[in-house]
C-alpha cells in the first residue's frame, strides 16, 4: 500500500509556560547583594512570581539580592537570580521572588 501524499501538519510553536502573565513596563530599580551597596538595573518585566531585570554585570543563577523601585526608599523585595544572559551590552536577569511579595509591593514594579 502506498504512503498518503498529505503532508504532516507542522508543529505550532511552543506555547508560554509561565505560571503568571508578565506585565512588560521598563522601571529603573536598585539592586543590593549587600545592605551597604546598592546599583542601578532597569525592570524590563514582572509577573506574581518574579521580575527579568537589566544590569550592567553578569550575576551568577543562585544569587540572592534584593530590589526596590528607585523611587521608593523602603520597600526592598528579596529575589533569587534564576538566569543571565547576555543580551547587546546588557546583561538580562531572571529572577525569582523569596517568599511571595504583596500587591501593594508589586505596584511598586509597575
Amino acid at each position: 500500500m502506498a504512503e498518503s501524499s498529505r503532508s504532516k501538519p507542522r508543529p505550532t510553536p511552543a506555547t508560554d509556560r509561565r505560571k503568571a502573565p508578565r506585565r512588560k513596563k521598563l522601571v529603573k530599580v536598585l539592586l543590593s547583594l549587600s545592605p551597604e551597596a546598592a546599583f542601578p538595573a532597569w525592570l524590563v518585566d514582572r509577573s506574581m512570581v518574579g521580575v527579568s531585570l537589566s544590569v550592567g554585570q553578569m550575576l551568577a543563577p543562585g544569587t540572592l539580592l534584593r530590589i526596590r523601585a528607585a523611587r521608593n526608599e523602603e520597600q526592598w523585595v528579596r529575589t533569587q537570580v534564576k538566569s543571565c544572559r547576555r543580551e547587546g551590552g546588557e546583561w538580562i536577569v531572571g529572577c525569582r521572588f523569596v517568599g511571595t511579595p504583596s500587591y501593594a509591593v508589586l505596584l511598586q514594579f509597575g
